[in-house]
């Protein structure tokens, strides 16, 4: 079982760390919090693998609105297939806690690779945007829309 933690401090959260899917899923660590979710490192200890899960915070769970749009969200991302999108496996409901299960990426954002080694050289800047523009260029040949992209 992994237990490597990113180097970042956890996010705090405003709600409990779910236990899902009767264990398969272990929490080990908050990665970020946004405005409508959370997202946990887990180990799945059915495929024996690190898993990003994304959480949406309960307070929305019963709003039809934004449930609806985090599910949406979660079967649009299945359906793009690109080396630079993060892979959605699975979508979930266990009682009050709705969760997409996601790749997980161990490198963490740019934002921490600028805070660990400085700033890119205009090389990597430049190809960083490249693969950026790929899957967006992607994702909107397929119809969908990224509307929240940061640097």
């Amino acid at each position: 079982m992994s237990t490597d933690l990113p180097s970042e401090p956890p996010t705090e959260t405003h709600f409990d760390i779910p236990t899902l899917s009767n264990g398969r899923y272990q929490i080990q660590g908050c990665i970020g919090v946004g405005g409508m979710a959370a997202v946990f490192k887990a180990y799945d200890a059915s495929l024996q693998i690190d898993r990003a899960l994304k959480v949406l915070k309960p307070e929305f769970l019963l709003g039809d609105d934004i449930r609806e749009r985090f599910q949406t969200e979660a079967v649009a991302m299945a359906n793009l297939k690109h080396p630079n999108i993060v892979q959605i496996y699975d979508l979930g409901l266990e009682g009050m806690t709705l969760y997409i299960v996601m790749e997980y990426l161990p490198y963490g954002s740019a934002k921490r690779y600028i805070n660990e080694h400085g700033a890119m050289s205009v090389g990597q800047a430049v190809q960083v945007c490249l693969e950026i523009a790929s899957a967006l260029q992607y994702a909107h040949t397929k119809g969908f829309i990224h509307r929240d992209v940061k640097p």
